[in-house]
């Protein structure tokens, strides 16, 4: 079977009890600035944001990427963010994400993680879901392991590579 990668004839939209990952849309901005990041570059104001989600746009339009804003059902409001990044080589999907830290330590990254592997191995039918962090990185390497990502290694940066095994 070979690889669904987007652009999507609809923006896929993911959802569980409490959270909803959908597109990240201009009211998003003010929320996604002290967490958005392109290129390891983070946003520094408003216009950057701009500049970064346009681009993060034509990523997924060109197939290499889907980006979802992470939002709580009650208010609507973004606490995060998650996707698929650097293209789609060999059918492996790279997972990376990050959420504001007021909201961690409730389960919602781990819900998110978890349905964007789902959603990356029965719809965009990948072979593979990696996801790379620092060594320090103890929070988002205990949540790897809690929803059945495996350590695999060390890539060229030293920086340990984990993949869904679910």
């Amino acid at each position: 079977m070979s690889i669904n990668q987007p652009p999507f004839s609809s923006f896929p939209i993911l959802e569980s009890d409490d959270i909803i990952m959908r597109e990240l849309v201009e009211s998003d901005f003010d929320d996604i600035l002290p967490i958005i990041y392109y290129n390891g570059i983070q946003a520094k104001n408003l216009d950057d944001v701009k500049n970064m989600l346009n681009r993060i746009k034509q990523d997924y339009l060109n197939g290499d990427s889907v980006n979802w804003g992470i939002s709580d059902k009650d208010q609507n409001r973004i606490m995060g963010t998650i996707g698929y990044y650097r293209g789609f080589h060999k059918n492996t999907g790279e997972l990376g994400f990050i959420l504001k830290e007021e909201f961690r330590g409730n389960g919602y990254m781990r819900k998110a993680v978890k349905m964007a592997a789902e959603f990356g191995l029965n719809e965009m039918h990948l072979s593979r879901i990696i996801a790379i962090t620092t060594l320090t990185n103890y929070r988002t390497i205990n949540l790897l392991e809690k929803i059945n990502f495996v350590k695999l290694n060390l890539d060229a940066k030293s920086r340990p590579v984990f993949e869904y095994r679910p």
